[in-house]
């Protein structure tokens, strides 16, 4: 029993040792074929970074290729504009530059010089010129300062800063100059005016010349600039605006142009030491206040045309003695001659109509006065205070004598009243101290009341 025991126990570890041989060449197989994939793997990966490899330097060696193409077509091209540049260079040497307009690069100021600029119309020739600043030499004619370059005068300069719609609106020079001459055209185009307040008050100012060119004065234009000693107006100027020489108290000559033909209010106000001035026939209406205030003014004469001499005209004129009226003139406004204490005559136009309030009120110097035939009203005032009066002659068309008429006339010792009078105030001669004689209808009357009695019989 025990050999046979023996026998299937080897038996059985025969079979067991034979099972863990199979076991072990199976394990081996594995680990074999297991690095056989692994060789596998990295044998793929190297031909496939091979590959991108290649690829990577394809790429780069076609980026090289189109730089290089970039570079000679670049090349290309900058040899054209250079044959380009050498033919325009070649085209200028043949032929003579013609200029368009200049253009102000850099504006001068009272110290520092500008620079201007234009080009060739044919080609890219480009020409600079120096702006001159400072102090200017004016040519007589056009007004132009004659230094090369200089913008007083240079049309893109006055263009910006001093012209406008053909309005001068100053001056670079206005603020310290004492001579100014104005030009008539700038650019090639009209002045056609001196605009509103553009030289007001510069009191530095003692001549200025206004070339041919502008036909207004505008409002207030020189207004104040009291050191100006002259004026005179070319004929292209036809019409000066209120205010505009108001206040030139230094101007003892005016001379207008032959073309004028209207004042504004108060145009010539204040002037202060002007002494004769003769208006021309073109001016049918002096304007309100055009003289008032010019108390050195002795002397006007009024040329045939003129029609209307307004109110307040010669106001004040303390030293005006002789008035010079054509009989074109018709109408003879409110306060006209009011306080022309030296005025001692003057001839009433022939066709005069109306004759307002206080035209004549304080002329305390007047002896003698004749109403035309055309007038029929004496109105307020209207010979108030002229202590000088003598002798009056009244126009047969009178109809009415108004308030104080002839109030305080002291040296007034006989009047004639017209026949057709048919209102006579009874203040009318009050304070004529001197006048006992009245005479109406042929009748000879000692007091108004009298002659009031009368009228309407």
């Amino acid at each position: 029993m025990r050999g046979k025991g023996s026998r299937l126990f080897s038996k059985n570890v025969l079979c067991c040792i034979a099972v863990l041989l199979m076991l072990m060449m199976c394990l081996t197989g594995c680990d074999k074929e297991g690095h056989q994939d692994e060789e596998t793997t990295a044998e793929m990966v190297e031909i496939e970074s091979s590959e991108e490899g290649s690829s990577l330097e394809e790429t780069e060696d076609i980026r090289q290729e189109e730089t290089t193409e970039d570079m000679l077509e670049t090349q290309e091209q900058t040899e054209a504009e250079t044959e380009d540049e050498t033919e325009a260079e070649t085209e200028i040497g043949q032929h003579v530059h013609e200029f368009g307009e200049w253009t102000v690069l850099e504006k001068s100021t009272k110290y520092q010089a500008g620079l201007k600029e234009r080009m060739c119309l044919y080609c890219e020739y480009a020409e600079q010129r120096r702006i001159a600043a400072g102090h200017h030499e004016y040519d007589p004619e056009t007004g132009i300062c004659v230094e090369e370059g200089c913008v007083d005068g240079d049309p893109e300069y006055f263009t910006a800063q001093w012209f406008e719609d053909g309005t001068l609106l100053g001056h670079p020079l206005a603020e310290t100059a004492k001579e100014l001459m104005l030009p008539g055209t700038i650019a090639d185009e009209t002045v056609s005016a001196i605009g509103f307040s553009a030289f007001e008050n510069r009191k530095n100012l003692t001549k200025v010349v206004i070339l041919t060119g502008p036909q207004r004065i505008e409002m207030n234009a020189f207004y104040g600039c009291s050191g100006l000693e002259s004026m005179k107006l070319p004929n292209s100027v036809r019409n000066i605006d209120d205010g505009a020489f108001a206040g030139c108290e230094s101007m003892e000559t005016l001379t207008f142009g032959k073309n004028i033909t209207t004042f504004g209010y108060n145009s010539f106000s204040g002037c202060t030491s002007l002494k004769e001035i003769t208006i021309p026939g073109t001016v049918r209406d002096i304007t309100e206040g055009a003289f008032a205030n010019c108390t050195s003014l002795e002397k006007v004469t009024i040329k045939s045309g003129a029609t209307h001499i307004d109110e307040w005209c010669f106001v004040n004129c303390y030293y005006l003695e002789t008035v010079t009226m054509p009989n074109t003139v018709v109408y003879i406004g409110m306060g006209a001659f009011s306080g022309c204490a030296s005025l001692e005559n003057i001839k009433l136009s022939t066709s005069l109509e109306e004759l307002s309030s206080e035209a004549f009120a304080g002329c305390k110097s007047l002896t003698s006065v004749k109403i035309p035939s055309k007038v029929t009203e004496i109105p307020y005032r209207a010979f108030y205070g002229c202590q000088d009066l003598e002798s009056v002659t009244m126009g047969s068309a009178v109809t009415v004598i108004d308030f104080e008429a002839f109030a305080d006339c002291t040296s007034l010792t006989s009047i004639s009243l017209p026949g057709k009078l048919e209102y006579l105030d009874e203040s009318a001669f009050q304070g004529c101290r001197k006048l006992k004689s009245f005479t109406y209808k042929g009748e000879t009357y000692t007091s108004t009341e009298e002659v009031q009695a009368l009228i309407g019989e």
